[in-house]
């Protein structure tokens, strides 16, 4: 029988070593970040969940849900602010509904629900 004293680690072992090291290094940068460097790899439009939910505020006649509930609409295409480019922008369904800017993303307006 061979002693298998002293020959050291095996290829297969550091090669595992350095791929953990890599992905909590990976990881660790992710929750730093909050993940935004990654984000842009992502689709991270919520434009049909906004549309039902203020259809949905609109339809059981929900005052603060259409007019006061804030909501964050999520797209890559939306209106600058100040000249600068956005990919979220809070605001009521009152608000995405009567402002033209966003007139694109079918949120329609609730008449005579915010007075």
């Amino acid at each position: 029988m061979l002693n298998k004293r002293g020959q050291g680690l095996g290829v297969e072992t550091i090669i595992l070593v350095i791929l953990g090291v890599l992905v909590l290094i990976f990881v660790a940068f992710g929750f730093v970040t909050k993940w935004s460097f990654f984000s842009s790899w992502f689709s991270a439009s919520n434009v049909d969940t906004r549309v039902n939910q203020c259809q949905a505020a609109c339809g059981t006649s929900s005052v603060y849900g259409f007019c006061s509930q804030n909501r964050t609409l999520k797209a890559d295409d939306l209106p600058q602010v100040n000249g600068k480019t956005v990919k979220e922008i809070s605001g009521t369904c009152n608000y995405f509904a009567t402002t033209e800017s966003f007139s694109s993303y079918s949120i329609t307006d609730c008449p005579g629900l915010c007075t």
